[in-house]
Formats: C-alpha cells, sequence, structure tokens
C-alpha cells in the first residue's frame, strides 16, 4: 500500500522500526503505556524503546524532537507549497518533502499539512527505499 495512504500511527510504528527501536503493542494489561485508552488520547503516538532506556512516547510526524536528527542525518529537503508560485509567498499550509537516496535515487513526498509529517514519509523511504509497506 502507497505511504501517502497511511495513517500517522502506521507511519510513526515504521519510522521507529526502521531506527532500530522497539514498539510496543497496544497492551490492556498494563495501567499506563500503549493501552486503548492512551491510543485513544493520542492515536498518532508510538511507545518505544532502544532497549537500554526505559520506554518513551514517540511521534515524529507531529514532533521536531523526534524527526528533527533524522532530517538532519538523511539531510531531507522540506519545502512550503507557494500559494502563488512566486518566491516569498511561501506562507501556505501545505509542505512536501525531497530526499536522495540509495545511490542517487530521489523521492518527492505528496503535499502534507505539517513540514514534521512530510519529513516521516521522506525518512521512511530513505530508511527501507521503497513508498510501500
Amino acid at each position: 500500500m502507497d505511504i501517502h495512504s497511511k495513517t500517522e500511527f502506521e507511519l510513526n510504528k515504521r519510522l521507529a522500526e526502521l531506527m532500530g527501536l522497539e514498539v510496543a503493542e497496544i497492551d490492556d494489561t498494563k495501567c499506563i503505556g500503549m493501552t486503548t485508552a492512551y491510543h485513544k488520547l493520542k492515536p498518532h503516538t508510538v511507545w518505544v524503546s532502544d532497549g537500554k532506556s526505559a520506554w518513551y512516547q514517540f511521534c515524529a510526524t507531529r514532533s521536531w524532537e523526534d524527526i528533527g536528527p533524522t532530517i538532519t542525518e538523511l539531510q531531507i529537503a522540506l519545502i512550503p507549497v507557494a500559494h502563488d508560485g512566486r518566491v516569498g509567498t511561501e506562507c501556505s499550509e501545505l509542505w512536501f518533502s525531497h530526499v536522495f537516496f540509495d545511490g542517487g535515487d530521489e523521492f518527492r513526498s505528496d503535499d502534507v499539512e505539517r513540514p514534521e509529517h512530510a519529513a516521516t514519509i521522506a525518512a521512511i523511504v530513505a530508511l527501507s527505499g521503497t513508498d510501500n509497506f
């Protein structure tokens, strides 16, 4: 299925996996963490761990703290969609991302409402080598 049809939860989960993080499944036997109630409250967020540290919330599609280092590492370009196409009018409410990967291949995301969301899509493609998962 095309990456642009995935939910933010699915995107965050896939990116975390590609980053080598362990992702918690929804588990109602616990009173905290990734429970059904928590998922309803924060439907975009996943709980992750690097295996050495405590579990923490991860939401690259909405958090600069979570996606920022990956943007830098992969050199993802975040570009606003200009309203009228002229330079200097980039006050758009839409963004797309662009990244080169895998020996010169490149990827451009669809237009989305948040730059963090666009960057997450580009990061998944760059790390996995495909826009399908």
